[in-house]
């Protein structure tokens, strides 16, 4: 029979897929276009505003994130999930009907980050409340490919949208999309939970501070965790150039108009996809903190090839290329946090993994624009590019030192 990632019937599994899809979809049709496409085009921001945008943007996902974990592991990530995506529903369609300004614009991005944080950390915690370990591979590869998925239908959807009407249009788009992913997730109750917490270890016991510093300790005291954690912070610490300069490269040096924002994204996703099918099919064996570091290096070169022309179909090719290596990256990464951490805390965990990401993307947004002013654009991006695959070259030489030759995940 020929393999399929997909399950053969409707189930838990089905349904966190679907679920995944479309939220994500909301997401894709509107952040890069809607988002950024509305400020680098029709507000003419320079690198200097694009930048603060992402900042404001990517401080309220830290916030939402450092909040997540904690109520993830006290309410559980189905209602997590229904709470952040139906918040989300509201804003979509809230500032679909107010007039654009660069205020309102830089406000709803904040609120739609500071729900970011919970929708990530929910779905990133859901696998492990759905299935046991021996399911965590399939689980992880599934929500990646609904993910990335999004990535590819999303944004080519949101430029259709964009080209037929306005920009404007995709946000009651994604409205409907947020919408329907929190009917799915209503739909799909938890099938474990944690064992109630030892007296004297609850919040309320330990005082709110322990609680949430619980996370770092559970992910500290792991070697492995640890190593995923710092191969995450180091591998995206450049990616914070990307977020500030990249919809100026596509305007200034690829020279395309707004709707290649969503063009280029979906050729991205498709990789992506590629990349998950590839990581279910990968033996359980050969995903390892070690591989992580070898994707990694895949997704620096395809960024290379990204941003080291002018020419939009290469920047097609090194976009497939670099979702290849995230396409593998993100589910393997996911799959040895939930192994390695008790249920109880795995929503801590996973929000303390989320803010190192996250951080690591915020402190460029310092330094970037002011290095594009000196520099330039694409020679800003290729060395950020370059720096996220010496990074993965360094962790994979460095891991058999830390965990072992050969090693298994472990303590």
């Amino acid at each position: 029979m020929a393999y399929s990632p997909f399950p053969a019937a409707p189930s838990a599994e089905a349904r966190l897929f679907v679920s995944r899809l479309l939220a994500r979809m909301g997401v894709e049709v509107s952040y890069f276009i809607g988002v950024f496409g509305t400020a680098t085009y029709a507000m003419g921001a320079d690198a200097f505003a694009i930048s603060g945008m992402m900042l404001v943007g990517n401080l309220f996902i830290v916030v939402g994130t450092a909040l997540a974990g904690p109520v993830v592991d006290r309410v559980g990530p189905r209602r997590c999930l229904m709470g952040s995506l139906g918040l989300t529903a509201c804003i979509f369609a809230a500032y679909a009907l107010v007039d654009d300004s660069m205020g309102l614009l830089v406000a709803f991005l904040a609120c739609w980050s500071l729900f970011i944080g919970f929708t990530n950390t929910g779905f990133a915690t859901y696998p492990p409340y759905l299935v046991g370990e021996e399911g965590l591979k399939r689980c992880n590869g599934l929500m990646s490919v609904a993910t990335y998925g999004a990535i590819v239908a999303g944004p080519v959807l949101g430029a259709a949208v964009c080209s037929v009407w306005s920009v404007k249009a995709v946000f009651p788009l994604a409205a409907l999309f947020f919408a329907a992913a929190v009917a799915v997730t209503g739909a799909n109750p938890e099938r474990r939970r944690p064992d109630a917490a030892p007296a004297g270890e609850g919040p309320a016991e330990g005082g709110r501070g322990r609680y949430l510093l619980e996370g770092f300790r559970a992910t500290f005291t792991s070697r492995t965790l640890a190593l995923l954690f710092l191969l995450g912070f180091f591998g995206y610490f450049s990616f914070g150039a990307f977020d500030s300069l990249e919809s100026i490269f596509y305007r200034d040096v690829l020279a395309v108009p707004v709707e290649f924002l969503g063009w280029l994204t979906a050729a991205v996703g498709l990789g992506c996809v590629c990349g998950s099918v590839a990581m279910m099919r990968l033996s359980r064996e050969r995903l390892t903190v070690r591989a992580c570091a070898l994707m990694l290096c895949l997704v620096g070169v395809g960024s290379v090839v990204y941003v080291g022309t002018g020419l939009w179909q290469v920047a097609a090719v090194g976009q497939f290329l670099c979702g290849l290596g995230f396409g593998m990256l993100g589910p393997t990464r996911d799959m040895l946090v939930q192994e390695m951490s008790p249920l109880d805390v795995c929503g801590r965990v996973v929000s303390v993994m989320q803010l190192g990401l996250q951080l690591a993307g915020v402190v460029p947004l310092f330094f970037a624009p002011f290095l594009a002013e000196a520099f330039g654009v694409q020679p800003v991006l290729v060395c950020a590019a370059v720096v996220a695959g010496s990074v993965g070259a360094g962790f994979y030489l460095a891991v058999p030192r830390v965990l072992g030759r050969g090693a298994r995940p472990g303590k």
